[in-house]
């Protein structure tokens, strides 16, 4: 079989020899390979190929060829330093995109059974709210009815000022039911996690840390377990540690609390409000549309115990349930451009290829009388070939070097912001997997530059190019052909690429020149957090909020400050269904929903957004008088 490969081989390139040599070719490759070692002939497409497996041959010819192209590059200074930064330049940039291709898209998540989990969140598309999270009687019917899940578990994201005193540090956490452990497969390296039971109202005051946040709060001490640790001024006992590595996806948890659970919140009369997130681990065996016909199937079932007029505001709101699988929840949005821009590098670096085969097609036709001499005095074409690819691979080598190098200091850039929205970002880096296809684009970078001029000195007629005085091995016009077709490929792989940067710089500007509505130039923003412990009542915090105010006011650089619950374009917002006074819905018709928010007095000046009727708050409209709204014009 082997044999027969390596003939087939022989008769695939004989094709680009000319045509009165094929024959002498074939029979000799032919005759060399019927009389050698079965191990030797599958391995020999062309002659002396088996001195490639030899020590011999590393240690003569290889390292021989490299010491030869090394001195050879440094006598021309100019072409090896522009393919090197080409290369380098390139397989920078492939490297870094297949690191965030490999971390987000491709990387399963760090769980046991990863696969197996999966989101599932209500969702409401014609009251615009296309993820409404899942609330605490959905999770209780979903957990217990479903036959797909085999466990459940909830998650809301929350921050915190963990310590007190001069040694507090913000930190962000998770509120979550204990089962969420479980789906995920998380094991402690001290003490417990959390257990059912610790949802209940006044056992609810436990916490699980982060290995990180034990090493830096706690100093590492074992006996951290049993420990308080004060969160917005509220004592948490520390009953584990999380395992070193353990984290979650979506948030830089450094603390895990859990939820409790009153009677209120158990109530069918908050069955279709918002709430947290949940992930669900399937049953072995279960699949995503099965877990997905079983929730239909319930919420059809729950939806018949509730009035006419519910089911008719629910249905109009096109309520559903969406279950897919975490990593796909995770990644979402983001597959779409990130593969795009990976397929934009790798067009990056065909070019860079296609420039160095063309610098290589140039460099070995100055190089023709050597060629010609060395074949006169012994050496096959083979033997020339080699050089010409040891020096394409040469380059190849030192480019992707310098490309590791500036790739692994861009990741280091790219480590530096906190992007939250981009899901496993920490995760990007020159891990095994980035190196190992690195080196494979390093391996195919200096292969594909060396075809060309290797194909050239192939067909090539080495022998007349010596005797005949000739400066290249073949024709101008087929010289002209080659570097022609070179540079038509890199002209149309370059006008695919500028025309996708050409839209996409396009798009850019006409989002950048939408009207906002409001004045962002000038305006700063910025988040407070107040701890419901510290701050029960809504007294409390408007005191806070007016102090803090007045004192930014008073700054000689402010004109004017105010409070909004959610920034603008933050994707963070309320929606509430409005109902105009005397309106009557009539069946099946979609129920009306805003976006709401809540302001302080001053915020339409600071944002400079004119009022075109009526006035703006005022320190009158306290929740003791009469409710008061402010309308856009749509």
């Amino acid at each position: 079989m082997g044999l027969r490969l390596a003939l087939i081989l022989i008769r695939v390139l004989s094709l680009v020899v000319p045509r009165h040599r094929r024959a002498d070719w074939r029979e000799e490759w032919e005759a060399e390979l019927t009389c050698r070692p079965l191990f030797i002939r599958a391995f020999s497409a062309i002659p002396d190929a088996y001195h490639l497996f030899t020590y011999e041959w590393f240690m003569g010819t290889f390292l021989f060829d490299i010491r030869q192209r090394i001195r050879s590059l440094a006598k021309a200074p100019a072409f090896t330093i522009i393919s090197i930064l080409t290369i380098g330049l390139c397989i920078a940039a492939n490297s870094v995109v297949y690191s965030l291709v490999h971390s987000v898209v491709l990387k399963p998540l760090p769980y046991t059974d990863s696969h197996r989990i999966v989101s599932v969140y209500n969702s409401f598309p014609e009251a615009r709210e296309e993820r409404a999270g899942n609330s605490i009687p959905d999770y209780m019917d979903r957990r217990e009815y479903v036959e797909a899940f085999q466990e459940a578990g909830l998650y809301s994201q929350r921050g915190g000022i963990v310590g007190e005193g001069e040694a507090s540090q913000h930190a962000f956490g998770l509120g979550v039911t204990p089962s969420l452990f479980r789906v995920l497969g998380a094991t402690p390296q001290l003490g417990r996690l959390l257990m059912d039971g610790d949802e209940e109202p006044g056992n609810h005051l436990r916490v699980v840390i982060s290995h990180d946040l034990w090493q830096s709060f706690f100093q590492g001490s074992q006996t951290v377990v049993g420990q308080d640790l004060p969160i917005d001024g509220t004592l948490y006992q520390v009953v584990g540690v999380l395992e070193e590595g353990f984290t979650f996806p979506t948030w830089d948890a450094g603390f895990w609390t859990p939820f409790a659970f009153g009677p209120e919140d158990r109530s069918d009369e908050n069955r279709y409000e918002g709430g947290p997130e949940m992930l669900a681990l399937l049953r072995p065996g279960a699949t995503v549309e099965l877990a997905a016909e079983q929730v239909e199937a319930l919420n059809v079932a729950t939806l018949q115990r509730y009035p006419a007029e519910m089911r008719d505001m629910v249905e109009g709101a096109g309520f559903r349930t969406v279950v897919l699988t975490f990593k796909d929840d995770l990644v979402g949005d983001f597959r779409t451009p990130i593969l795009l821009l990976w397929v934009g590098v790798l067009f990056v670096l065909l070019i860079g290829c296609l420039n160095i085969a063309n610098l290589l097609l140039v460099r070995t036709s100055s190089r023709s009388r050597e060629f010609a001499t060395q074949h006169a005095l012994g050496a096959n074409r083979a033997r020339i070939v080699q050089q010409i690819v040891s020096e394409s691979l040469l380059l190849a080598f030192l480019g992707g070097v310098l490309g590791l190098a500036v790739g692994a200091w861009s990741m280091g850039f790219l480590r530096a912001f906190e992007v939250y929205d981009v899901p496993r970002m920490g995760e990007v880096g020159l891990d095994l997997p980035a190196l190992a296809f690195s080196f494979l684009l390093i391996l195919g970078t200096g292969l594909v530059a060396g075809v060309v001029p290797a194909v050239r000195v192939l067909r090539g007629d080495l022998s007349s190019t010596f005797f005949s005085g000739s400066r290249t091995i073949t024709s101008g016009r087929e010289k002209a052909s080659l570097q022609g077709l070179l540079v038509s490929t890199q002209v149309a792989v370059t006008f695919v690429l500028m025309i996708g940067a050409g839209l996409m710089f396009t798009t850019m500007k006409n989002v950048m020149d939408v009207d906002p509505g409001f004045e962002g130039e000038s305006v700063l923003g910025t988040a407070v957090s107040l701890p419901s412990e510290r701050y029960t009542s809504h007294a409390s915090a408007t005191q806070f909020i007016d102090a803090a105010l007045d004192e930014i006011r008073a700054l000689p650089t402010v004109e004017s400050a105010a409070m909004i619950d959610a920034l603008p374009f933050s994707g963070a917002r309320d929606n509430a269904v409005v109902t105009p006074e005397g309106y009557t819905r009539e069946a099946g018709e979609p129920i009306l929903v805003s976006a709401t928010s809540v302001v302080s007095p001053g915020y339409f000046e600071a944002m400079a957004v004119p009022l075109l009727v009526g006035r703006d708050f005022g320190l009158s409209d306290t929740p003791e008088a009469a409710g008061v709204v402010i309308i856009d014009q749509w």
